[in-house]
């Protein structure tokens, strides 16, 4: 993808090992590709996913050593998700940002809770 190459300097590399190199950068990239592919869904013109990757990124970002990477990885992560999935209505991943909100940290769950409105926007009360 055109984007990833893009932002590919910024992008976390390997979250899998726990330890962010550059979280703010890194959460900032996150929330960049949201803006990229905004309302684009699960599916992609050229059969990547910027939805699966950022999904990916998201789930990694929580077994962060580093409080302020865990943060800062999950705020861009969450916005970048609820901007690819914008409109959607995906309860599941309505459902996995709403326990991002619980977690009780203010910045990772400001920006879950704005995802959730991104995901279910339009959706009115069907997702209870």
């Amino acid at each position: 993808k055109p984007s990833m190459e893009l932002l590919q300097p910024y992008l976390p590399n390997d979250l899998q090992a726990g330890v962010s190199q550059s979280p703010y950068s890194e959460g900032g990239a996150l929330y960049a590709l949201g803006l990229i592919h905004a309302c684009e869904g699960s599916s992609s013109h050229d059969g990547s996913s910027a939805l699966e990757y950022l999904n990916t990124t998201l789930e990694a970002a929580g077994h962060q050593e580093s409080e302020i990477a865990r943060e800062s990885l999950q705020h861009g992560a969450c916005l970048g998700v609820g901007l690819v999935a914008m409109s959607s209505g995906d309860a599941d991943l309505a459902e996995k940002l709403q326990n991002i909100v619980y977690n009780d940290n203010a910045v990772a769950g400001e920006a879950a809770a704005l995802a959730m409105g991104m995901v279910m926007l339009g959706g009115g009360s069907k997702h209870e």
